[in-house]
């Protein structure tokens, strides 16, 4: 069974993988429904035990491999340490249940502390720098969320730098705006790269419909408005056409501006999170022009002009889910 020098060893483990101040409580003596009756007694007092009773029992010869990090605490590192306090292992269960002791209270004051600062899966940044443990408070927010200690740790360190800045965990993203932590869950963006050798009705797995329609200008003629609706000069666009989620980089001349801009930067001045931008998507043609920016804008050299004879209509669908 689990006893005391179990205890000493897992301290210690849990110390060199920064576990946080519950790992300095060892083991408890009992949790979810499991009692270690033997946690108060070394491991010398057990063998003495079996000794005096005549209690045969197995040495189990793994625990002599000290490649194994407990086995090295155990044989190496507490001898060394009991050499310098005889009194360490004394001392070592004294703090360890000292802690466990007043666990519930900070877990308490933890809990007040976090309703006062998380509203609606949003973070008040102003108010978590107000607590007397901002960064424990954040921690206890974000870690069963997903966020390792350490990202934990860079989401507090760079809170206090104004500006947009976002931070992934499994399923959530923590984003900054404002004077709020925003908590979201993480869409996961399946391959949707499509390309289109002509005109015609698309249907793009985990994406949606794209429909490309060649037509003639006449008087009646009207371009449309709609975000997910575009008419192109059919003479300035080249096949194949390609749709594709934006890339880190890529650049394009949105409709009125002559110059190129990235597109991560016109979508930011419009107000689209960043976690949004990484779900927009872009049709460019075969020279890798930017042709439309769904929901967006056209781009500037594709755009309809008095010498436009003929235009695609472009208009696109996006999956519900």
């Amino acid at each position: 069974g689990t006893h005391q020098d179990d205890l000493i060893e897992t301290l210690f483990i849990n110390m060199l993988r920064s576990t946080g101040i519950e790992g300095l409580t060892g083991i408890a003596r009992e949790r979810n429904h499991i009692v270690r009756p033997l946690i108060d007694y070394s491991r010398s007092d057990i063998l003495a035990y079996a000794e005096q009773q005549q209690l045969s029992y197995i040495h189990d010869s793994s625990n002599d491999d000290e490649q194994i990090l407990r086995n090295a605490i155990r044989h190496r590192l507490i001898p060394t340490l009991l050499d310098i306090a005889p009194h360490a292992k004394t001392s070592l269960v004294n703090m360890a249940r000292n802690i466990s002791d007043v666990m519930p209270l900070l877990h308490q004051a933890t809990q007040k502390a976090i309703k006062d600062v998380l509203f609606d899966k949003k973070i008040d940044i102003c108010r978590l720098r107000q607590q007397p443990s901002p960064e424990w408070i954040l921690y206890n927010i974000l870690s069963p969320l997903g966020f390792s200690s350490k990202t934990c740790r860079q989401i507090y360190e760079n809170i206090k730098v104004e500006g947009e800045q976002v931070w992934y965990a499994d399923d959530v993203i923590a984003m900054r705006h404002l004077d709020q932590l925003i908590l979201l869950p993480c869409k996961e963006l399946k391959p949707v790269k499509t390309t289109f050798n002509s005109a015609g009705t698309f249907s793009i797995p985990n994406l949606g419909v794209i429909c490309i329609e060649k037509t003639a200008i006449d008087k009646d003629f009207v371009v449309p408005r709609e975000p997910f609706m575009a008419a192109v000069d059919a003479s300035s666009v080249s096949f194949p056409l390609t749709i594709d989620y934006i890339s880190d980089g890529q650049r394009f001349s949105p409709f009125g501006l002559k110059g190129s801009k990235l597109i991560n930067d016109y979508l930011a001045d419009r107000g689209v999170y960043r976690y949004k931008r990484r779900e927009c998507v872009v049709l460019t043609d075969a020279a890798g022009s930017v042709v439309w920016l769904p929901g967006h804008t056209i781009g500037h050299p594709h755009r309809i002009t008095q010498q436009t004879k003929e235009v695609f209509l472009i208009s696109f669908r996006p999956s519900e889910d």
